[in-house]
């Protein structure tokens, strides 16, 4: 029998699917709605009235038609996002609390997220108080860090704690990640930091009776406790975020390989958890009804079933998080059950559809999520183009009604391929512009690892959660199971997650975006093949032209430019020369912290700046927070030489960076051959300290050793210079001015020692003369850098300040006459 025919485009009509039709209006509201904040109230009262004029229409008859009722859910959306976004007016509101320490007091939100020891809690402030002082009313949520983990935490726990409240900042570089709007997004305004896990107070509340949310998290809680105590690391992680979605034990290095091949979605509770569950208590209510022979003669069990089932479906998606992905799989799940229950025609772009409404309408700032985005997209790639693959076993019924042919047990690989490849269509763009990454092996690696734990692992992990409270024995067994084969998978991961299967891209701009899925929306249109084909190339085209034509294309210039990248409490300079040469003097970094500076910040920015490779990389000496980012770049961006003052490091970061540039053949220049220097282009650079003879640099010594040890850099072009003098302190700057007197002079002086009371003296400002000083430091770092006498001694000079806490990243262009200054910081 062939192929059913396709449906036919006449049946996706406004009047057949009005959410789908209205949603796209809503999205496009909700996307500009953050950029028209002080409109708010005026863009409510719009929609108010468009609505009116709307009903007015449809009671006198007249077709409102499509397009106006678009108008008014563009408008709804607007104003839902201006509103979201908007900063909170209300006086009492914690927002207006910070840089102040307080005690605040007030109600666990949501469930403790504890990653390696760190616990970050949100929470529903209602009351605010000085130490020692009375208690006032207070509204709003925050963000609490504790650099331990806080014990039985649990549903309607009531908190007590002191901090001093931040507002959230973005670091001010180009490509970097808005947290403050994904932070606003959630509801929360602020955040702090509580030193130690004693300052929690834990106030249980009276006991009131049965509460499905204190039962939940009490299930949630015995789950994870019978997953820890049946399973070791590293598999422990992976069986908590598969089966309840916690992913505080995920290691990082197993999350970064899962995500090279773009198998992340296997990590968080998703539509084939939420799929199973209902399918196993619909077959669980239905096979169970029919043991009853009375209930079986006087209901439908079909629609019984279905109508039960919801329960289930919803406990789980609640024990599981809550999460995006989750809900949008359960709400799609109860839009199919419902149909069956009603015995209407299922139809799954409405129940996605419907899945998105549900999410947006009380939370309209999950549309910039990126799990959000990539649930959406994928799904719909599948619901919309899976059909259209030849041979697809998606199809729908035949013209005449009549089911198509049963699938072959061979046409269920095809259909996993198909699956993966509309998930990859539709969500690649996104993934790019969110993470800047290319899984070159996706397709493969989802057709083999998807299938084992869809199939392998999910569905008997799911049944020893359900064994564990009547016979933990049974559980116990079967997950230990589940880590047996997972030992098994995880190797095949690591072996075909080489650092090649992913390649770094810039992020696409919003033209390429649309261009991608208007491309692809020609795909559904009932056009003769050649002109879809055409069509289709000559879209894809011109978007990868507009997305990526400054990478592919780097007009040469005669410019030096130098660009201090705000990386917190740390230093890192990028530097591009006259002939296109890279180079990052330099990496940030941050101690006792996981955090990646080079990943999370150095990576971006230079993708944002269209670089994919540099052609060497430098540190001024083996401290962390000048070395922390340079270990990503050394593996990802593929440099050539590794430029240092040849000292003896401490650290692991160090020991790593050496082990990676050993493996990677990346050369490191004696410091003779810096110190003789080197031209790109019409641009110079030159080691000035320390000296290639100094027996004392190769040495480890003290913090302070280290710092007057630093590697210093001259970069010179025309009549102008800019000095990177590292870390150096007092002892160090005389040394370098005995050394080299006037040669010292530069116009752009990067501040040494980020600013500190030891550095920056007066003999070695007079020795320098700079017209500009950019002090490097971490907005509100413990250190007080950078320090008033440093600042007071660089003005008094006659020399402009910027600083990098301030002013986000200072960048520095000369063609060896003009000097022009740019920051991207938010002033």
């Amino acid at each position: 029998m062939p192929p059913s025919p396709l449906p036919r485009p006449d049946v996706f009509t406004y009047a057949s699917r009005p959410l789908c039709w209205l949603l796209p209006f809503f999205l496009a509201g909700l996307a500009l709605g953050p950029r028209l904040i002080p409109f708010a109230r005026p863009l409510f009262i719009a929609a108010l009235i468009s609505a009116l004029v709307l009903g007015v229409r449809t009671a006198w008859k007249k077709a409102p038609g499509w397009v106006w009722a678009g108008l008014v859910f563009f408008l709804l959306g607007l104003a839902l996002a201006a509103q979201a976004f908007r900063p909170p007016q209300d006086p009492w509101h914690v927002y207006h609390q910070v840089d102040r320490p307080r005690v605040f007091g007030g109600y666990l939100a949501e469930p403790a997220a504890v990653t390696f020891g760190r616990t970050r809690l949100v929470v529903d402030v209602k009351e605010v108080m000085e130490t020692g002082g009375p208690s006032s009313p207070a509204a709003g949520r925050i963000q609490v860090t504790v650099p331990e983990e806080v014990p039985g935490l649990g549903a309607g726990d009531y908190l007590r704690f002191p901090t001093r409240l931040e507002r959230f900042h973005r670091y001010g570089n180009p490509g970097a990640f808005d947290y403050p709007q994904y932070q606003a997004a959630r509801g929360v305004w602020a955040g702090g930091y509580v030193k130690s896990a004693r300052l929690v107070a834990v106030i249980r509340p009276p006991e009131a009776g049965w509460s499905f949310r204190s039962s939940l998290d009490q299930v949630r809680r015995r789950a994870r406790h019978f997953i820890e105590q049946s399973t070791s690391p590293p598999v422990r992680g992976f069986l908590l975020a598969m089966l309840i979605g916690v992913r505080g034990q995920l290691e990082n290095p197993w999350e970064d390989l899962f995500r090279r091949l773009g198998l992340s979605h296997l990590l968080s509770i998703s539509g084939l958890h939420v799929g199973l569950a209902a399918l196993a208590a619909y077959l669980l209510f239905y096979r169970t009804l029919q043991w009853v022979p009375r209930l079986a003669l006087r209901w439908d069990l079909d629609r019984a079933a279905s109508a039960l089932a919801l329960g289930p479906v919803w406990f789980y998606a609640a024990l599981a998080g809550g999460e995006t992905p989750t809900v949008r799989s359960a709400v799609m799940v109860t839009v199919f059950l419902l149909a069956r229950l009603i015995s209407r025609k299922k139809d799954p772009l409405t129940a996605l559809a419907a899945a998105a409404w549900l999410i947006l309408l009380p939370r309209p700032g999950a549309v910039f999520e990126a799990s959000f985005q990539l649930s959406f997209s994928a799904v719909a790639a599948i619901l919309i183009l899976g059909p259209r693959f030849p041979g697809s076993p998606f199809r729908g019924p035949a013209k005449g009604g009549d089911p198509p042919d049963p699938a072959p047990a061979h046409r269920w690989l095809w259909g996993l391929t198909i699956v993966s490849a509309c998930a990859l269509i539709g969500t690649t763009p996104i993934a790019a512009y969110h993470f800047q990454r290319l899984p070159l092996l996706s397709l493969p690696a989802n057709l083999v690892f998807t299938s084992i734990i869809s199939m392998v692992v999910v569905p008997p992990g799911l049944l020893a959660l359900a064994l564990a409270g009547f016979w933990p024995a049974a559980g116990g067994w079967l997950l230990g199971l589940m880590e047996k084969v997972l030992w098994l998978v995880l190797p095949g991961v690591e072996m075909m997650a080489w650092e090649p299967s992913e390649l770094l891209v810039s992020r696409p701009g919003p033209v390429f975006l649309t261009v991608y899925y208007l491309a692809w929306g020609l795909v559904v249109i009932q056009w003769p093949r050649r002109k879809k084909v055409l069509a289709l190339g000559s879209l894809l085209a011109l978007g990868a032209l507009a997305a990526w034509a400054p990478t592919w294309w780097t007009p040469a210039g005669r410019d030096l430019n130098v660009t201090v990248v705000d990386v917190g409490q740390g230093q890192a300079v990028h530097v591009r020369f006259p002939d296109g040469t890279e180079a990052m003097v330099d990496g940030g970094g941050f101690a006792g912290s996981d955090f990646d500076v080079g990943e999370n910040i150095l990576a971006p920015y230079l993708l944002a700046r269209g670089i994919t490779r540099l052609d060497f990389i430098a540190f001024s000496h083996p401290q962390i927070d000048h070395l922390g980012g340079l270990l990503f770049l050394a593996r990802r961006f593929g440099p050539r030489e590794l430029w240092t003052n040849q000292a003896q490091g401490r650290s692991r970061s160090y020991e790593n960076l050496r082990t990676v540039a050993r493996r990677r053949g990346i050369t490191q220049p004696p410091l003779k051959n810096l110190h003789q220097g080197r031209t790109y282009g019409m641009a110079a650079i030159r080691a000035l300290y320390p000296e290639p003879d100094d027996p004392a640099s190769a040495v480890p010594g003290s913090t302070r050793d280290e710092n007057n040890r630093c590697l210093v850099l001259k970069l010179t072009l025309g009549r102008r210079a800019i000095l990177l003098p590292g870390d150096l302190e007092a002892e160090g700057e005389a040394d370098v001015v005995r050394i080299h007197g006037p040669a010292l002079k530069a116009d752009v002086l990067v501040a040494p020692h980020h600013g500190s009371r030891n550095s920056m003296t007066p003999e070695f400002l007079a020795a320098v003369q700079p017209e500009v000083v950019i002090f490097s430091a971490g907005r509100n770092n413990r250190f007080g850098f950078p320090s008033d006498e440093a600042q007071t001694r660089a003005r008094n000079a006659g020399a402009r300040v910027y600083r990098t806490d301030r002013d986000g990243a200072v960048e520095v262009t000369t063609d060896g006459e003009r000097l022009d200054m740019k920051t991207w910081g938010e002033r």
